[in-house]
């Protein structure tokens, strides 16, 4: 800093984005990419076995750099741990990692340094668990969209200037519970679900600042005028609490969407406590509404919605924090994923996992999840996920690379593939959420069928000349993306009707109703597709947990194998329009299995003579 101003250094060509106009100076910290890796290589009922990997920098590991934490605990090598320097081998005592009868083992971080003293890459060793979050799948159910149980609550805007897209359709707790009773969300893998903000929102319509100046009802839940109760529209809290306890019963989780950053000014709190909230006029008259750059954690996303200033202002933060604290008991959830994350000074969240770590995951006894909304930078998304933040956050970098190589095709597979291992690299030790879209973008079958090209207009064409999927191959495309979404590691998201190719341009044209009846072929057969691949991936460790190693990164192919322990998979994507054979070899520290099956069909595949088939993904386990 000179003279109060900020400067970047000079002498150092790396820089990002700093979010406000100017430039930050980066030094990268890890393991060059020279450096060996770790690699999981058996696991019996008493020993987990790792192995290091030799790279072009150093033939193995320091062992006097070792450092295993599990949870808050440091391992002691000879304990815990022994290690074979020979070998290049640690092998992990289960029985210290608090393994037993009906007790899976805390997952370990594993650091260290190379013989030729860089560091060695972070290597997570992560243990199955029926109850644990860590390789779930998410299902995103926007509530007054995705299936009306109850005709009693239905109760839409009368004001003729709303139409209809940006109105109550119905939807509500008893739909999304109907759903959860008939298989739906078992049928197809999830193990979590997601809901749309539940608390009350105001019954009148209210018009966009910004052009067009649409009218807007609250149906999507983000306008709270209290925070207290449920919308009656979706239901009261004895059907939210019959909603979890429903899911739980199926051994889903259940994550309720916090709104933290703002209020509706029809909600008593912001007339009581004005003084909690930031100014909508700046100096000179200019409003500050969406300067989102300009002025992260003071503005207001609509000039009806005021912006929390929880710093200097601790009364807000202990009666916000409180009020999340107060939901958990009510229903009994499992997760929250929080709203504007970067738009909320850090002493908020600090203090919501300090108060929740001690009031639900201590007397629980398990972890309760917290991920949150930052689109931005992995820089900026990690800024928020630690011990005492966020658990992690969902992963937009990895989700404008999967758009620019399935459904634009403006980038490579090899692109995608270093993309990942950036998320791979930079998010280690937390549980991101990869995805293919959500509610703020405009569907990914939009982007695949050139509805929407780079450049397009989502919200012009949210209003008029909505898009229709009208190409075979978008379908096409959505299924290579989702092979490479579902072997993802962390909590992967689907956003409902992704399963089946729902259309739709920007906000509120992405949210359209969900379908359940009459689908076409394609949507039925994507469907199919997406459910045989994440009813496999919940039970396949090697796709959940397994590190990846990648064995082909072309333009238009890309195929990797996961490992865990022993136990392989194989994701191979053809995004040419023809027909390709290749021949591939798993690394030779693998432990090849004796032949591999493709997931979808059950034939025998070999991986030496692989043909694959234009426009598609195949998954492979080994048998």
């Amino acid at each position: 800093v000179v003279d109060g101003q900020w400067l970047a250094d000079t002498s150092n060509p790396a820089g990002v984005p700093d979010g406000f106009g100017g430039i930050n100076s980066v030094v990268s910290v890890g393991a060059s990419s020279k450096a060996g890796r770790w690699h999981s290589v058996s696991m019996d009922s008493e020993t987990a076995l790792v192995a290091y990997i030799p790279g072009e920098a150093a033939t193995s590991f320091d062992p006097a750099s070792l450092l295993l934490l599990s949870g808050e605990k440091i391992l002691a090598r000879g304990g815990d741990y022994s290690v074979d320097e020979s070998r290049g081998e640690i092998a992990l005592k289960l029985s210290a990692l608090g393994s037993g009868p009906g007790k899976v083992p805390a997952d370990v971080t594993l650091c260290a340094i190379d013989k030729s003293g860089a560091p060695a890459p972070v290597f997570v060793v992560k243990f199955p668990s029926d109850g644990g979050w860590n390789g779930r799948l998410m299902y995103f159910a926007f509530t007054d969209r995705f299936h009306n149980g109850s005709a009693a609550n239905d109760r839409p805007s009368l004001d003729p200037d709303v139409e209809p897209a940006a109105d109550f359709r119905g939807g509500d707790f008893a739909g999304i519970t109907e759903k959860i009773r008939d298989g739906y969300f078992e049928r197809l893998g999830v193990g979590a679900l997601w809901l749309s903000p539940h608390v009350r929102n105001p019954d009148g319509a209210f018009r966009d600042a910004l052009p067009p100046h649409k009218k807007f009802t609250g149906y999507h839940g983000y306008w709270p005028v209290s925070f207290d109760e449920t919308d009656p529209r979706f239901g009261t809290i004895e059907e939210l609490r019959a909603l979890v306890a429903e899911a739980h019963k199926r051994g889903i989780k259940v994550i309720l969407d916090m709104v933290l950053n703002h209020i509706h000014d029809e909600n008593p709190l912001y007339k009581k406590n004005p003084g909690w909230f930031s100014g909508v006029k700046l100096p000179g008259g200019r409003k500050n509404i969406r300067l989102f750059d300009e002025r992260p954690l003071d503005t207001w996303f609509d000039d009806f919605l005021p912006d929390f200033a929880y710093e200097g202002n601790p009364a807000a933060v202990e009666y916000m924090v409180g009020n999340c604290v107060e939901w958990i008991k009510k229903t009994n959830c499992d997760g929250f994923r929080l709203d504007a994350v970067k738009h909320v000074p850090m002493v908020f969240w600090t203090e919501l996992r300090r108060r929740i770590r001690r009031e639900i995951e201590i007397p629980r006894g398990e972890m309760f999840y917290l991920v949150g909304e930052t689109i931005s930078s992995r820089e900026k998304i990690m800024e928020y996920v630690g011990f005492d933040r966020l658990d992690g956050q969902f992963d937009f970098p990895l989700y404008w690379a999967i758009k620019d190589a399935f459904a634009w095709e403006t980038k490579g597979l090899d692109h995608l593939d270093r993309e990942r291992l950036k998320s791979e690299s930079q998010y280690a030790g937390s549980i991101a959420s990869p995805l293919l879209g959500n509610h703020d973008f405009a569907r990914f079958a939009a982007f695949a069928d050139g509805a929407l090209p780079p450049g397009s207009d989502e919200k012009e064409r949210s209003w008029k000349n909505r898009p229709e999927v009208k190409n075979r191959s978008t379908y096409q495309k959505l299924r290579m993306a989702f092979a490479f979404l579902l072997s993802e590691p962390g909590v992967p998201m689907i956003y409902y009707g992704d399963e089946i190719g729902l259309s739709g341009a920007g906000d509120p044209d992405n949210r359209r109703a969900m379908k359940f009846d009459k689908l076409s072929r394609d949507e039925r057969e994507t469907l199919e597709y997406v459910s045989k691949l994440a009813r496999f991936r919940r039970g396949s460790n090697a796709l959940r947990f397994g590190e990846r190693h990648t064995l082909l990164a072309w333009e238009n192919i890309l195929v990797y194998a996961k490992n865990y322990f022993g136990e392989t998979t194989v994701v191979a994507i053809n995004r040419s329009p023809r027909p390709v054979e290749v021949s591939v070899e798993l690394p030779p520290f693998f432990k090849t299995p004796a032949s591999f099956e493709d997931v979808e069909s059950g034939k025998k595949i070999q991986l030496k003579k692989l043909l694959l088939p234009p426009m598609s993904a195949i998954v492979l386990r080994g048998v």
